[in-house]
């Protein structure tokens, strides 16, 4: 019996739209790495900058620009005070955010209600002028898309 024209062509179909999902599937997979992988070096920079303007305490503001921050994340004083050296979270506090909804800052932390870039601006002192509220040796203040320094 003669095979008629057009018996495979639902399973070329088929094949096509299996091979059509693997490329998509890697494209995806290749946008979502990229992604993670600028997240990272954000957070990078974001601790780098922090320990900069540790190491300079002059109460100078430092702007670190153009930080991506993901969805539900957050940032507690313990920890960076840990990451930059500081003595402890007492030494870390931040600057209330106005009229931005996506970046929330408490007595302990800031957490992102919503992906977003964003630059910090850390501003150091020593507490030899009495700059610092707290009984630490030095301290940091941290604002989100303002400078401390000028309000």
């Amino acid at each position: 019996m003669p095979k008629q024209k057009g018996e495979f062509e639902p399973f070329k179909m088929l094949i096509g739209a299996v091979m059509a999902l693997m490329i998509l599937a890697i494209i995806v997979s290749a946008i979502d790495y990229f992604n993670r992988f600028r997240l990272d070096i954000s957070k990078e920079r974001l601790i780098d900058g922090l320990k900069n303007a540790v190491e300079q305490p002059n109460g100078k503001t430092l702007a670190i620009q153009g930080l991506l921050f993901e969805e539900r994340t957050g940032y507690t004083n313990s920890f960076l005070a840990k990451e930059i050296g500081l003595e402890g979270p007492q030494c870390i506090s931040f600057l209330e955010t106005d009229n931005f909804s996506s970046i929330a800052t408490n007595d302990s932390g800031v957490s992102i209600n919503s992906s977003i870039q964003a630059d910090v601006y850390p501003v150091c002192y020593t507490n030899t002028a009495g700059e610092c509220q707290s009984d630490c040796q030095l301290c940091c203040v941290l604002a989100f898309n303002r400078d401390p320094n000028n309000p």
